[in-house]
């Protein structure tokens, strides 16, 4: 019996003295690599493919539909509706709008890019014009008239 018990103990110390050998796989080299620049004040012309797996552009744009370009984003809205201003001003700070038109009365009139067109009322005339600068860069294509 006592030398199972040797034999197995022995046999356990050389299984996890095996697996404990067994370091970290070694890491890949690092390899350094270096563009292949051509000469300077030369010009490399790759050759056009006009044949091949890709769509001509006009195969594309008739396969695109016009109304999935804008989404409508408040849809409850109809065309000609009228909105408060403070969602007015949010529509143009989203970039939502193509064209305002205020007039002297304070009534402002909005070209939304989704093509529908809706009415607010200011509440101070310089409210618009500090709403715009407040937008920048999804502004910059707006047309603002001043009627």
């Amino acid at each position: 019996m006592k030398m199972r018990l040797i034999v197995g103990v022995l046999l356990l110390a050389v299984v996890l003295v095996a697996s404990g050998c067994q370091g970290a796989q070694p890491q890949p080299a690092a390899v350094e690599t270096q563009a292949v620049l051509p000469p300077q004040g030369t010009q490399q012309v790759l050759p056009m493919v006009t044949d091949g797996p890709y769509p001509t552009p006009e195969a594309v744009a008739a396969t695109v539909a016009p109304s999935a370009a804008l989404p409508v984003l408040y849809p409850a809205i109809k065309a000609g509706d009228t909105v408060d201003w403070d969602k007015a001003a949010a529509m143009i700070l989203n970039g939502e709008i193509s064209q305002i038109t205020q007039e002297a009365s304070g009534k402002v009139t909005l070209a939304l890019k989704d093509g529908r067109s809706l009415i607010s009322q200011l509440p101070a005339p310089e409210l618009l014009q500090q709403v715009i600068d407040k937008c920048s860069d999804l502004c910059k294509d707006v047309k603002v008239q001043n009627q």
